[in-house]
Parts: structure tokens; sequence; C-alpha cells
């Protein structure tokens, strides 16, 4: 499966490497009619995949790493998807969401 955007093939796990910066412009110039790109970029978020981690010194370290003090809820990332997709954001496109407790700003 390829991707064709600007002259350049871009194979299929290379999109979403990049979707989140250069991507998402080549969508919208590219597609044949009006179009929302939005990207979400969330932080440390509290899922399965970090289980293993549960009471470690690894846990401990990347809550520390969070200005809130806590790892993030699968929820507020939902939350943040939810109001780009709603009629309350029909005129939001291009930005790049980060839902990370402020700790890209650090």
């Amino acid at each position: 499966m390829k991707a064709r955007s600007g002259g350049e093939a871009m194979d299929k796990w290379l999109m979403p490497r990049d979707l989140p910066t250069d991507a998402g412009r080549r969508l919208r110039r590219h597609c044949p009619r009006p179009v929302r790109v939005n990207s979400i970029h969330p932080g440390l978020i509290d899922t399965p995949i970090l289980e293993p981690t549960s009471g470690t010194e690894v846990e401990q370290t990347m809550i520390g790493l969070t200005p809130m003090g806590r790892l993030g809820r699968p929820d507020e990332v939902a939350a943040g998807m939810a109001h780009l997709a709603s009629d309350e954001a029909s005129f939001v496109a291009g930005p790049e969401i980060y839902i990370d407790d402020g700790y890209i700003a650090r």
C-alpha cells in the first residue's frame, strides 16, 4: 500500500510517523474537496500498555514528568478528539493539539 503526495511515494509506515507534522498539510492541499485535518498528540496516558510499569520506579518517573503529578486518562484524550469532531469545532482546521498536561511546554 502506497500513498502519493507531492510526487513522493510514502510507505504505509512512513505516513503515520509523518502525519502530525507535514502529511496533514499535504492532505489538505491535495484533497479534491475541503477537509479539516487536525492532529492529537497525547502525552503519558494510563493505558493497558503501561500496566507492567504500575507501582514501579518507571511509573513514578513518568508521573514526575507531568506538571499535575499524574498520568492522563484515555477519556481526557477522547474528550479532545470529540471536541474536534463536533459542530462546535467546525471552523477548526490544522492545529496540533497536545493533550499532555503541558509536558511539551516544559
